[in-house]
């Protein structure tokens, strides 16, 4: 099967190589700091499942990007409902796409 990978990176116009970061959004949230994100290397977290997962995302980051940071939300990414928006880092929870099929891009 086809992972989320391809499609999102579709969306954002974005390739793998040779150094984007693949993060998982609850490691980010719970840890408190950009685990394994430097700011050299654009980055996919996965997992944005939620607001309250994004608020927390949100929080973490805003300590090393600047607040108005453009991310790059991408919903559903590769199916007939995909979404993308472009948002500064700070309004990433405002989103109301959110959901289990959300990912962001961080360039």
């Amino acid at each position: 099967g086809l992972s989320f990978l391809e499609p999102t990176l579709a969306a954002v116009g974005a390739d793998m190589m040779p150094s984007l970061c693949i993060v998982d959004a609850i490691d980010v949230a719970s840890a408190g700091h950009a685990v394994g994100l430097t700011a050299d290397a654009p980055a996919l977290l996965c997992q944005l499942y939620s607001r309250a997962v994004a608020s927390d995302v949100k929080l973490t980051l805003m300590q090393q990007y600047p607040e108005d940071w453009e991310v790059t939300l991408v919903h559903a990414a590769g199916t007939n409902d995909e979404v993308v928006e472009r948002v500064p880092l700070h309004d990433i929870d405002r989103s109301e796409h959110i959901g289990i099929l959300s990912s962001a891009y961080i360039p």
